[in-house]
């Protein structure tokens, strides 16, 4: 008896890793599908909200519903003069956070000098490096992370190409509780801005409790 469930024991373990990249999968195809017909599938709304802290801290906030259950938040902010922008989406599934990706845009600024017989040229150019971070939240809370980076001249940008580069294994960025303080704050800004009240305001997000 105890040699039996010693044996099914062992093939749980051997299994979880194998039900968890199942469940990763799934929730990644899922995500997916909704941003492709986000724009056109019928069925589904949104609504946006623009803040404003100060001069330098501002974003806005944009709600995607489908049939009136809300499935995806994404929320494009800019904190600081000197900051580059932020976008994260919140991809919720069966009323639960399933999804977080965040996308960091680095802009460098590289000089270049081109010489030749007749002249010589130099100057500065634009260079974007994007980063997109997923971060998949199981049932159980548990956190896996998912990465690609990609760097080229801004005039020279290729999103398609972005688009099919694959992601590797990295650690995750934040803790859970990081994550759900943030959606929370999102969640709250979502009922808030349904009142009356609060509707045509551009008050900041951080101060509205």
């Amino acid at each position: 008896m105890k040699k039996h469930l010693i044996l099914c024991i062992l093939l749980m373990i051997l299994g979880l890793p194998k039900c968890i990249a199942q469940e990763i999968e799934g929730i990644n195809r899922s995500y997916e599908e909704f941003l492709k017909k986000k724009e056109a599938d019928t069925t589904i709304t949104k609504s946006i909200r623009e803040y404003v802290c100060s001069e330098d801290v501002k974003g806005r906030v944009t709600f995607y519903y489908q049939k009136d259950t809300l499935r995806l938040i994404i929320h494009r902010y800019k904190q600081g003069f000197y900051n580059d922008p932020s976008i994260e989406y919140y991809y919720i599934e069966n009323n639960q956070l399933a999804l977080v990706t965040t996308f960091s845009e680095i802009i460098h600024m590289n000089t270049y000098s081109h010489e030749s017989k007749e002249r010589k040229v130099a100057g500065v150019e634009k260079v974007l490096e994007l980063v997109e971070n997923r971060t998949f939240i199981n049932k159980q809370g548990q956190l896996s992370c998912r990465e690609r980076r990609y760097g080229r001249k801004l005039s020279e940008w290729d999103q398609t190409y972005f688009d099919t580069l694959p992601f590797n294994e990295q650690s995750c960025p934040e803790h859970i509780e990081e994550i759900r303080s943030k959606y929370r704050l999102l969640q709250k800004v979502e009922k808030k801005f349904k009142s009356i009240y609060y509707k045509n305001k551009k008050g900041c997000i951080f101060y509205l409790w």
